[in-house]
């Protein structure tokens, strides 16, 4: 038994879903981590998966990956961007991973958005044709402790999450 439990909510895309413009500072997501208890608990991994024809080519290995809090600091200990840990691989998928060391209080919640540099995002010759999936795909992309356990992954029933589905011009 945990001496408390985390959970997500309030998944929502950034600046429209549809026909967005490729930037260097683009906030493409928002999710809220709830700490359901009276205990303090940390989060201590979160790795988010990209997924969409937006990352065609060679191109997206090198872009860049933040998880900020509302006012634009550092989610935790999280003070550098990431890029996809595992390269694109043929389905236009990559995953990025974070290691914030984020506390939240008792019964308390932080919100955090995910930003990336979408400059160089693959563009079609069709406008709307460049989607871009990100989300949580496993209950191990979210890992934190309650101050006696650690590694404690999400609950099974909150997986898939999906944090925004979205498309460039």
């Amino acid at each position: 038994v945990y001496r408390t439990k985390l959970t997500l909510s309030g998944a929502t895309a950034l600046n429209g879903t549809s026909s967005r413009t490729r930037a260097s500072n683009d906030d493409v997501a928002q999710v809220t981590f709830n700490n359901i208890g009276s205990s303090e608990l940390t989060v201590a991994t979160v790795i988010v998966q990209l997924s969409g024809i937006a990352l065609k080519g060679d191109l997206a290995n090198s872009f860049d990956v933040r998880l900020l809090k509302s006012d634009n600091t550092a989610f935790g200990s999280v003070t550098n961007p990431s890029t996809c840990t595992t390269g694109i691989d043929e389905n236009n998928s990559c995953s990025v991973s974070f290691s914030p060391a984020f506390a939240i209080s008792g019964n308390g919640s932080q919100t955090v958005k995910v930003r990336l540099n979408s400059a160089s995002f693959f563009n079609a010759s069709s406008s709307g044709q460049e989607g871009l999936s990100v989300f949580l795909a496993a209950t191990t992309d979210v890992l934190w402790n309650d101050g006696t356990t650690g590694a404690i992954p999400l609950e099974a029933g909150a997986v898939p999450f999906t944090l925004a589905d979205i498309t460039y011009n």
